[in-house]
C-alpha cells in the first residue's frame, strides 16, 4: 500500500484470539499504549479468549496491518462493546480503522447486537480518531 491510499486495498478476515497475527498486533497496541500514556492500564475487565466474540485482522497483502474485536456485554444485551481497535502507525490515516470499525459492527448486528463505544477513556477516543 503506498502513502497516502485508502483501506481500498485491505482484506479483514475473522480470526481466533490465539492466532499469531491477532497476538502479534495486540502486543503492538499494548506497546503504543505504553509509549502513548506511559503505562499499560486496563480499564474494566479485560478482554480474553472466553468472551471475545470476534476478532477482526486487517491486512495489505500477507501482511497483519491493524484489528479490532469485539465482546457481547451480557448484562446489556444486545449490545457489544468494541475492543483492541489498532492499526500499525505506518498504516494509519487511511481510514482502516473506519474499515475495521463498520466491520465489527455489521458483525454485530448479524448478531442481533449494538456496536458500543470503547471503554477506554477520552485519550483512547483520541487515538482512535488517528486510526
Amino acid at each position: 500500500m503506498a502513502i497516502n491510499e485508502t483501506a481500498s486495498d485491505v482484506v479483514l478476515h475473522v480470526v481466533p484470539w490465539d492466532h499469531p497475527h491477532a497476538e502479534q498486533l495486540r502486543a503492538a497496541q499494548r506497546a503504543d499504549i505504553v509509549a502513548r500514556y506511559g503505562g499499560n492500564f486496563e480499564p474494566g475487565h479485560r478482554p480474553t479468549a472466553a468472551d471475545i466474540a470476534v476478532f477482526v485482522v486487517a491486512y495489505d497483502g500477507a501482511t497483519p496491518i491493524g484489528c479490532g474485536a469485539f465482546r457481547d456485554l451480557v448484562d446489556e444485551q444486545p449490545t457489544v462493546e468494541v475492543k483492541r481497535m489498532y492499526v500499525r502507525p505506518e498504516y494509519r490515516g487511511r481510514k482502516i480503522g473506519q474499515l475495521i470499525l463498520r466491520d465489527l459492527e455489521a458483525r454485530a448486528r448479524e448478531r442481533g447486537g449494538d456496536a458500543h463505544a470503547t471503554r477506554d477513556g477520552d485519550s483512547a477516543a483520541r487515538s482512535c480518531a488517528a486510526l
